[in-house]
């Protein structure tokens, strides 16, 4: 169409003059160059041989009707040359712009190109910047590009004028030949504030063929970089998303092309995550998998076989329409499975990222399918701002526990895995202690200290334990208070019978723990000789048994029993800490000790 003055139309009458005498000649000339350039390209590979071989397309054709006695006016007639251009005052587009003379139906009859510009408008940074950085090996900060677009067009806009576009085609073909660097930007800048004073009549006097050698150039190197290069770098969908958009653009237009990627990106998105985006990572049951909540060893001796009543389901990623089917079928088939072996089923969304609306009634028919299993469920929101999603899920479900009253315990929400976890040993060792009692579990009425030991030292007796205690001394803690500091040299441990601490990593994002009354700290730093690891303070006023640092020196010379037992509580709360749910089964896999 550029190279021969007329417009392109996919019809065969239209197809036939293009191969008549009057057009013929028009299209095969810059045909014929773009084929030289190939070759010359793979004899040599000089940087600068494209722009040297265009700019010296004008000049050559000139000398070639000068030999062959051919006058300029003679080819102009013929079509090797563009049009003169009008002339027009510099100031015209300013001149014309009087919004009282505007047809506003006609504009009304524009919105779909107008609607097609601004999405384009909108895409176009966003990909043809890192696209060029990509094919230019250049690093570029996609902030500072958005800014200057955003700046520059804002500033043309008040100005009258037309948006800025980086137009990729040109930017690539400037980069290969060599362009870049400020002082050529400013080269650039100068010759475009030149042409716009000179005005299109420059144009005039440039050859057709040069331009239609040039865009046959572009056209072929980003037709092979779209089509051919990308071969085996995307799969099946997105190939075939940009074959197709390339027809549809290149036989409808820029309009229709637009608008089929969008839905095709939308179509590619929803067919992918439905292939390859699996909801459930992983099931098993809890056999390996314990709370953190202190348990007495006959406690635990039942949960040891007990917990392969409760099945855990990991899920992950983004829980959409397209694979939240796979939670209803893959859970179906375990309790189908399982026949009545399960007792309790745990939904775990902690590394889930997002939940659409329609994935959450998917999530509400899980709960109707454990109780129609007659199965217990725990939803573990992975967070205590709920599910990651937009839809009241958490208010649906527990509509489930308004109509069953007389039933409510079958469903239940807990903000992590451990505590769910330690919501359906609890239901385990009810049903349990219900059918055959439960012998052995720690006593109530003991002191806190003296329980929380137990729970450690279970095969201990009590006065062993009195005297391990004898050491501690009752310590008041304020509102603010700091214990220690991390990396400060450790001074004793304590027990916390009263309020609240707050273990906090120094130089991390946020990082902290809570300590709660019963909880042993510092035991670890006292015993191994070793740094604070984290700075501990009190959220709150309270009260513990403080073991000093010096008395720990003389339980270790008198009661050295008293000393291994305080070694055997470190290795204890390790123990606890090395085999936390979290540790075990969401990236580290770590084996249970």
């Amino acid at each position: 169409e550029v190279a021969t003055k007329k417009k392109w139309e996919w019809d065969t009458a239209v197809i036939a003059e293009f191969g008549t005498a009057a057009y013929a000649p028009l299209w095969a000339l810059p045909l014929a160059l773009e084929v030289l350039l190939r070759v010359l390209l793979r004899v040599t590979r000089w940087k600068l041989l494209p722009p040297f071989f265009f700019v010296a397309i004008p000049p050559l054709f000139y000398a070639a009707l000068a030999l062959l006695r051919v006058p300029v006016a003679e080819a102009r007639a013929a079509g090797y040359f563009f049009d003169r251009a009008p002339h027009a005052d510099v100031t015209l587009m300013w001149q014309i712009l009087d919004f009282k003379k505007v047809d506003w139906f006609v504009v009304s009859e524009c919105w779909p190109t107008i609607i097609a510009l601004t999405i384009f408008s909108l895409m176009h940074a966003p990909i043809n910047i890192p696209s060029l950085s990509i094919s230019t090996h250049t690093d570029v900060d996609m902030n500072k590009e958005l800014i200057a677009h955003g700046v520059s067009n804002l500033a043309v806009g008040f100005a009258g004028g037309l948006q800025n576009y980086l137009c990729y085609s040109n930017s690539l073909l400037y980069a290969r030949c060599g362009g870049g660097g400020r002082f050529m930007g400013f080269v650039l800048t100068g010759l475009l504030v030149l042409f716009f004073f000179i005005g299109p009549d420059a144009v005039s006097y440039v050859p057709r063929a040069m331009a239609g050698c040039l865009l046959i150039h572009v056209g072929l190197d980003l037709t092979a970089e779209a089509l051919v290069d990308s071969i085996g770098q995307y799969d099946s969908y997105e190939y075939g998303s940009i074959v197709l958009i390339t027809l549809v653009m290149t036989t409808r237009g820029m309009t229709a092309g637009l608008g089929l990627g969008v839905l095709c990106g939308t179509l590619t998105f929803t067919l992918q995550q439905a292939r390859f985006a699996q909801a459930v990572r992983g099931v098993m049951t809890a056999a390996t998998l314990k709370s953190s909540k202190w348990r007495s060893p006959r406690e635990t001796a039942v949960l040891h076989e007990a917990n392969r009543q409760t099945l855990v389901v990991q899920l992950q990623g983004n829980i959409f329409f397209g694979n939240s089917s796979q939670i209803t079928e893959e859970l179906s088939k375990q309790l189908s499975r399982a026949a009545g072996s399960v007792r309790y089923v745990v939904l775990d969304f902690t590394i889930v990222t997002a939940i659409d609306s329609s994935a959450t009634e998917t999530i509400t028919k899980v709960a109707q399918l454990c109780h129609s299993y007659g199965v217990c469920v725990c939803f573990c929101r992975g967070s205590g701002e709920g599910f990651p999603c937009a839809a009241p899920l958490s208010e649906r479900l527990r509509e489930f526990e308004d109509d069953e009253e007389d039933e409510s315990s079958w469903l239940h929400i807990e903000d992590d895995l451990d505590s769910a976890l330690a919501w359906c040993e609890d239901g385990l060792l009810r049903k349990y202690s219900t059918q055959h009692g439960l012998e052995g579990a720690i006593k109530q009425d003991l002191p806190l200290e003296f329980r929380q030991i137990q729970a450690i030292l279970s095969d201990v007796p009590m006065p062993k334990i009195a005297v391990l205690l004898s050491y501690f001394k009752g310590r008041d803690i304020r509102a603010g208070e700091t214990l220690w500091v991390q990396g400060s040299v450790p001074d004793g441990c304590g027990i916390l019978l009263k309020g609240h601490l707050v273990s906090r990593l120094e130089e991390e994002a946020g990082t902290t723990e809570g300590v709660f009354p019963g909880a042993m700290v510092g035991e670890f730093g006292l015993v191994n000789n070793r740094l604070r690891g984290s700075t501990l303070e009190s959220s709150q006023d309270g009260k513990m048994l403080w073991l000093s640092k010096d008395d720990y020196t003389v339980m270790r010379k008198k009661q050295g029993e008293s000393a291994l037992l305080l070694s055997r509580i470190c290795i204890g709360y390790l123990e606890r800490r090395v085999t936390h749910v979290s540790n075990r089964i969401w990236e580290s896999r770590c084996l249970p000790i």
